[in-house]
């Protein structure tokens, strides 16, 4: 967008995004409009960003107009149309995470990294490190942060500044500045683990690591196309898959770099029963139990491991409960559900193997009861890491919030180890009752503030612990408060704040908070300034684990409370002659905006497929429903708030009969056709990238793919994947 003879410089020209659609200035942060700043009558060409809204289900938006406002200049709308369609992946996606695909130790300065993602998905690259570990040290020399998203199926080079050989598309980066003795790393931050490993870290080789021809001096190692992992665990001594896992050119070959393949293997695994749920666990002990699997294709010295995910399906950090060491087409794995874990509805298990690596389907959901936890003394929930200060004072304006376990705490029992700052004690006085006091009156959700009795704050309490009893909460809005919420403050006399804010801090500025309580146990989190939100109001959450969610906004009234918009009574699945029935109920609402049915295939891939207003703010039950069609097995709801913030229920499931369609086989070569069964009243086919593919179409029977991976949809609501070879 560019303007000239505009009025009212400075100014500025305001670009709204229609419904479905929102824009960027950066290609990063996107909103329903943007103001584009100008300071003279011209305003030079500046790019505007557009994109789909997510959680939007598979169809067209638009033709619709990108209109903007201001500068007394003439309206030029922009029409816009978008398509969101259900995508395989461009690489087979058999890779959990990325790894390194090429090396080049050539003459000089003549240095590359390539990384390759063969996920089945894009990535986040600012999620990365590059680390290189000189002449066998075991501490990193240099980190180096990568940024960009890098699409399935693509490469990134990654080259030293000093390097000119390779012609084609390349990254500056300064961990790529070493030699044949010197091990080089790929971090992962978001699992805090690494994602591949050149050489072996804290080993100094001599000049390199060798084996016959294999040497990662003056040599180009590029990755065999059999991989789909990078080495995760650092080697005990030298390079054991040098020579398995590379293939090796000559010194300052670079013309392998910009592109990768790898083969996934068409094994596979699908999880079967899980005998015998719900269970039960405590505190101390496990419950046992087994899974079924079966699976397809040779398997060689293998290991097969069940795996749990969390209460909502989420098999984000997965937890081994079971293995089998086995080559066989199927089995039965006994399994310990561990002690402690909590209550939940919505636990899947999935079986994977270790020779090939595959991640087989996900088990029907099923329950697993907590008796007699909280297990744990406190959990840290979330940190106002940002506050609003008075000029020179945000030490006493900042605060976290903590659950209690299955135990009262005493206050006096408490110490915390701050990121920064000293340890003040604990003050439970007549200016902290005022400071409540005054809280309360601002509260018009019902809930209140209230300090511990006796300074016992008790089991199962939610707990805001402010950092100073000089706490000026006129500056920060409780109004939104629908629950009890114990208040413990800090005595006064830090002034500089407790925590680290990012004010530009470089990744990795890892600070770390502890609370202990004598006699009852500790919790410590520790997060990424980098991360953190770069203003007023930014605030961090942690799950159990101590994983951290970085908030994206903030604002001078932030308070980390999260009211509970919402008290589901029941959530029940019912087929309905060919349909599927969706009906649930409330006990309370608070905020509610409406409900969002998602549906799936599987545990991860939802999509919305039915919106329900909801209560707003209610006392009473409240019983919804809707009906959609069978062409899901799983759902959940999504419930938004008028502010947009929103929550999930557990994860159901359901099998109403087929969809009476049938598309085989489903890898074929070049040339080859594919049948369909049914009544095709339409039929559509798109590529990974979600563009139209040519094909031909006759008597229920596709031809003319090229190579690729394909979805097929027919009659605009069943969905088929195909992979050409």
């Amino acid at each position: 967008m560019s303007g000239t003879n505009l009025t009212g410089a400075p100014g500025n020209i305001t670009v709204t995004a229609p419904a479905n659609f929102e824009v960027s200035l950066d290609n990063s942060t996107f909103s329903s409009s943007v103001n584009v700043a100008y300071a003279s009558a011209t305003l030079s060409a500046t790019t505007i960003y557009v994109q789909l809204v997510s959680g939007l289900a598979v169809g067209t938006y638009g033709p619709s107009n990108i209109t903007n406002a201001g500068g007394g200049a003439t309206t030029v709308n922009v029409s816009v149309e978008g398509e969101v369609t259900a995508s395989g992946s461009g690489s087979g996606g058999c890779a959990a995470d990325l790894f390194i695909s090429e090396y080049v130790e050539g003459s000089s300065s003549e240095k590359y990294i390539e990384i390759y993602n063969g996920t089945g998905a894009s990535v986040d690259l600012s999620d990365y490190e590059l680390r290189l570990y000189s002449n066998g040290s075991a501490t990193p020399s240099t980190t180096s942060a990568m940024s960009g998203t890098l699409a399935d199926g693509a490469t990134i080079v990654y080259k030293n500044s000093s390097a000119t050989l390779y012609g084609g598309a390349a990254t500056n980066l300064g961990a790529v500045n070493y030699n044949g003795d010197d091990a080089v790393a790929l971090y992962n931050n978001a699992i805090s683990g690494f994602a591949d490993i050149i050489g072996c870290i804290g080993e100094d080789p001599g000049s390199a690591w060798t084996s016959g021809s294999h040497s990662t001096a003056e040599k180009t190692l590029v990755r065999k196309n059999t991989v789909t992992v990078g080495v995760t665990t650092n080697p005990a001594s030298g390079f054991p898959t040098l020579t398995t896992e590379w293939d090796v050119y000559n010194q300052d070959e670079v013309s392998y770099l910009g592109s990768h393949s790898m083969a996934c293997a068409s094994n596979t695994i699908t999880t079967g029963t899980v005998s015998a749920p719900p269970f039960t666990v405590t505190c101390s002990t496990g419950a046992s139990g087994t899974v079924t699997f079966t699976s397809t294709d040779p398997f060689t010295s293998n290991t097969y491991t069940a795996q749990l995910s969390d209460a909502s399906g989420s098999f984000a950090s997965p937890v081994d409960i079971g293995t089998l060491v086995s080559d066989a087409n199927s089995g039965t794995i006994n399994i310990t559900i561990p002690p402690a874990t909590p209550t939940g509805a919505g636990y899947l298990i999935r079986v994977v193997s270790s020779n090939p690596v595959v991640i087989g389907t996900s088990s029907a959901p099923f329950t697993i009861n907590l008796s007699g936890g909280p297990c744990s003394c406190l959990e840290i929930e979330s940190i106002l890491v940002d506050a609003c200060e008075d000029v020179g004072f945000e030490g006493e304006n900042e605060m976290f919030r903590f659950s209690v376990g299955g135990n009262p705490i005493d206050v006096n029992d408490i110490t915390i180890t701050w990121p920064n700052n000293p340890w003040l004690g604990i003050c439970q006085d007549a200016t902290t009752a005022a400071i409540v006091t005054a809280i309360n009156l601002t509260i018009t959700a019902g809930g209140m503030l209230v300090e511990p009795p006796g300074g016992i704050i008790p089991a199962g309490a939610e707990v805001m612990f402010f950092t100073s009893t000089d706490f000026n909460y006129t500056q920060f809005d409780f109004s939104s408060l629908n629950y009890t919420l114990y208040a413990v403050f800090q005595c006064a006399g830090n002034t500089a704040g407790h925590f680290v804010n990012n004010g530009g801090n470089p990744i990795g500025t890892f600070r770390t908070l502890e609370v202990n309580v004598a006699g009852c146990g500790s919790d410590d989190v520790a997060y990424d300034a980098y991360y953190v939100y770069n203003g007023d109001g930014g605030t961090v959450d942690f799950d159990i684990p101590g994983n951290p969610t970085y908030s994206s906004t903030g604002s001078c009234s932030t308070v980390p409370i999260f009211p509970v918009p919402i008290e589901l009574s029941y959530f029940d699945l019912n087929c309905s002659d060919d349909d599927v029935a969706i009906i649930w109920a409330t006990a309370t609402e608070t905020n509610n905006d409406y409900f969002t049915v998602e549906g799936a295939i599987n545990t991860t891939d939802f999509i919305p497929v039915a919106t329900v207003q909801g209560a707003g703010n209610s006392n009473i039950e409240n019983r919804y429903s809707v009906v959609v069609e069978n062409n899901y097995r799983y759902f959940r709801l999504k419930q938004t708030d008028f502010d947009g913030a929103y929550t999930y229920s557990g994860i159901k499931y359901i099998d109403c009969g087929e969809s009476g369609f049938e598309v085989y086989p489903n890898l074929i070569s070049v040339g080859e056709p594919v049948f369909v069964s049914g009544q095709i009243n339409e039929l559509s086919i798109y590529t990974v990238l979600g563009q139209k593919a040519q094909f031909d179409l006759n008597e229920n029977i596709i031809s003319g793919l090229e190579k690729g991976v394909y979805v097929v949809l027919i009659n605009q609501a069943h969905q088929f994947k195909v992979i050409v070879q």
